[in-house]
């Protein structure tokens, strides 16, 4: 991925954020995973240090912010 990444939304965990990921490949868009990594270090994997940034190329932003909003819409929902 050579082109510019932009935030498209954020999991709360290292695993929601592969769930995310898969999501979004299944839709033909490719992203990348950011976590700050001193939280495997020393153990705090919850909160803001286990928080997942989710980036995409410009090009498929909207379309990313919309596959993870309708994922929350879902998610929400089923939890209700």
């Amino acid at each position: 991925m050579n082109e510019h990444l932009v935030f498209v939304g954020q999991a709360s965990s290292s695993f929601e954020g592969e769930i995310l990921k898969t999501l979004l490949a299944s839709r033909g868009i490719e992203s990348v995973l950011s976590q700050e990594s001193v939280g495997h270090v020393t153990g705090l994997v919850v909160g803001p240090m286990g928080n997942v940034h989710i980036l995409v190329s410009e090009h498929h932003a909207d379309r990313a912010r919309e596959t993870l909003d309708e994922y929350y819409r879902e998610h929400r929902n089923s939890e209700g």
